[in-house]
Formats: C-alpha cells, sequence, structure tokens
C-alpha cells in the first residue's frame, strides 16, 4: 500500500481568513480610539474656546463701568465708561442743541477771472486784492491746504490798436 501525502488546504484558507478576520477587527479599534481621543481633543478646544470668550466678556463689561482714570495725564486725556459718557453727551446736548452740528466751513475765496480784470482794475480788481491780503492774513493754517494761497492773476494789458487794411 502506498501511502500517500495528502496536505490539507482548507485548513490553510480559513487560517489565512482568521488572521483577516483579527487585522480588520484590530484596524477598527484602532480607529475608534484614535476617534474618541480626536473628540475629546476638539472638546477640550471648544471648552478654551467658551472660556476665553466668557473672559473677554467679562472684561470688556467691567472696562465699561470703570470709573474715570487718566489715559495720559500729560495731555489731559482720560477714558470714560460710555454709560457716563453718553450723560455728559446729553447734559451738554441740552444746554445746546446747536453743539452736535460742527460749524460750516468757510467758503473758499474767489479768484478774480480774465474778463473782470480787463475793465480798468476797479471794483473787481479791488475784490480780489481784498481777498487776497484776507487769505495772507489767515495764515497757511486756516487757508485749509496748509500752503500760502496763489496771487491772484495780474490785469490783461490793453489790446494793440489795429490798422485797417485795404487800398
Amino acid at each position: 500500500m502506498a501511502t500517500e501525502k495528502q496536505s490539507n488546504t482548507g485548513l490553510i484558507g480559513a487560517g489565512v481568513v482568521a488572521l483577516a478576520l483579527v487585522g480588520v477587527a484590530v484596524g477598527l479599534g484602532v480607529n475608534a480610539v484614535s476617534a474618541s481621543a480626536q473628540e475629546e481633543h476638539a472638546m477640550g478646544l471648544r471648552v478654551d474656546e467658551e472660556r476665553q470668550a466668557k473672559d473677554l466678556k467679562l472684561q470688556q463689561q467691567g472696562e465699561l463701568v470703570a470709573p474715570i482714570t487718566w489715559a495720559d495725564k500729560a495731555k489731559g486725556t482720560a477714558t470714560v465708561p460710555v454709560s457716563r459718557s453718553m450723560e455728559i453727551v446729553v447734559k451738554t446736548l441740552q444746554a445746546d442743541p446747536g453743539a452736535a452740528t460742527p460749524a460750516p466751513p468757510p467758503p473758499p475765496p474767489q479768484p478774480a477771472s480774465d474778463a473782470d480784470a480787463g475793465d480798468g482794475g476797479d471794483a473787481s480788481t479791488d475784490a480780489a486784492s481784498d481777498a487776497h491780503a484776507a487769505a495772507a492774513d489767515a495764515g497757511p493754517h486756516e487757508g485749509g491746504s496748509g500752503s500760502a494761497p496763489k496771487p491772484p492773476k495780474p490785469p490783461a494789458p490793453p489790446a494793440p490798436p489795429t490798422t485797417p487794411s485795404g487800398p
């Protein structure tokens, strides 16, 4: 009798499948643990952000009700709580309603036109020289642009006489 050696291929296949299932289970377990750790970390960040937001809100509320203090005593600048500053503004406006509107800027000087300058230099030239003198008296700070105003144009010279042409 001849003995034949037979290998059991079903047993090897079952072992491979079992190892694959164990690998998948380990992978899923590691994934679950990792996801849980990430979720806990994210929750910790949210708690920190909420705490920071609450702290900031408390700080801002404290600043709104803080007493009046000097911001820069040398310059005469103080910090005033919003509620107190609103009271000051209301009292000021009740005393003088016009204080809410700033004064209009002064009108710009009107330059003399060429047509006005050519009629002999009477009233229009005098007005232009008065405007120039007023602008010079105002100085560079009140003129608005920071530079000295331009002088008015001198009057145009009279046109030369024309000679008739013809025979």
